[in-house]
């Protein structure tokens, strides 16, 4: 995903990336997860809470199967190869949600 920032001319900042995504949350493994939706491969980040969404966090059980637009702070652990984790900031029903 760092490539993909690069390629649409931005510069990743050491420090950490916001992301605002909207997806469907599933359950995976016993722990909530985010389908980004409308995207070219299927791409899935776990998902954990922040202190400063600890209350947004505290109700992504009641939204599984709704797609959603979350926001929050996007941690890869180097040489994991997968897509990482988004750590939830704030979260509400996505406007095309069915």
């Amino acid at each position: 995903m760092q490539q993909a920032i690069k390629d649409s001319g931005y510069e990743p900042a050491d420090t950490g990336v916001t992301l605002r995504v909207t997806g469907r949350i599933v359950e995976q493994r016993k722990a909530w997860a985010l389908e980004l939706t409308e995207m070219k491969r299927p791409l899935t980040l776990a998902l954990t809470p922040s202190r400063e969404g600890a209350g947004a966090a505290g109700h992504i059980g009641e939204l599984v199967g709704r797609v959603v637009e979350v926001e929050g702070r996007w941690h890869v652990t180097a040489g994991s190869g997968g897509p990482g984790s988004l750590e939830v900031g704030s979260i509400k029903p996505a406007a095309s949600n069915p």
